[in-house]
């Protein structure tokens, strides 16, 4: 395989030349994978059952039986657990975040931690003729 690593002003630029998937680890470890058709997938585990391998444009996995989150943040919220925005897969109510225990496995949940609305919007262009 031919990778070449550039370095010109301020840019860093990773090649790979051939087609085939990119994997990054850290301490011998698989965390994430860029494949070859642009899909990016971030794991705590690779092997099987089942083979994980990233289906979408960002694929997030975690081991199973455990919750998965994405969270966002930024410079008026703080930054710990319960700041900011989640989207994820409850496992078990770990955040029952005042709707009551839950012993359902897996719920998708949208957690707004900050005291701000959630607003759901739908915008509509018009084409000129």
């Amino acid at each position: 395989m031919n990778v070449s690593y550039e370095n010109s002003g301020n840019d860093v630029e990773l090649n790979v030349f051939q087609r085939g998937d990119m994997n990054f680890h850290t301490n011998n470890l698989h965390w994430m994978q860029l494949r070859q058709d642009g899909n990016l997938g971030l794991s705590d585990i690779w092997a099987g059952p089942p083979v994980f391998t990233p289906v979408n444009l960002l694929h997030l996995n975690k081991n199973m039986q455990t919750s998965v989150w994405e969270q966002f943040t930024n410079g008026n919220t703080g930054v710990s657990t319960v700041d900011g925005f989640h989207i994820g897969l409850d496992y078990a109510g770990a955040f029952n975040s005042g709707i009551g225990a839950s012993t359902d496995k897996s719920i998708a949940k949208l957690i707004q931690w900050e005291n701000t609305p959630i607003k759901f919007t739908q915008m509509i262009r018009y084409a000129l003729l």
